[in-house]
């Protein structure tokens, strides 16, 4: 795994098709929790969705049919995509310094590398 020079803005490759990103903002955890788990707060962010707050239920509209697999109140919702190699998104949060350490944890398809995804003239 080729290391990833830190970029304030960019993540961090985790293993060849796995990056996380962290950030932390001025919100209390439940305002960042409702902005990751509810319909209206993926839909204002991420991607339009049909969202069911449930493990086991189903997301998004168009082009990442999936489930939950995993659901743990005001900490992390796990979003398996169906048919793509093992491919989920991971969203955990934290309460810490007066708000909230949101981290997203993409772990891509098997076969896919992600140092030609931030690299890709290697």
């Amino acid at each position: 795994v080729a290391v990833v020079e830190h970029i304030e803005s960019a993540g961090v490759s985790l293993a060849d098709n796995t990056m996380v990103w962290t950030r932390w903002f001025a919100a209390a955890l439940n305002r960042v929790w409702d902005a990751i788990a509810t319909k209206d707060g993926l839909s204002s962010w991420f991607m339009p969705t049909k969202f069911e707050i449930a493990e086991h239920g189903g997301f998004f509209e168009r082009g990442w049919d999936g489930t939950i697999s995993e659901v743990d109140p005001q900490r992390a919702i796990q979003f398996n995509v169906e048919g793509e190699g093992g491919w989920y998104l991971r969203f955990e949060i934290e309460a810490a310094d007066g708000g909230c350490t949101f981290t997203l944890t993409d772990r891509m398809g098997d076969g896919v590398d992600v140092n030609e995804i931030v690299d890709p003239e290697t």
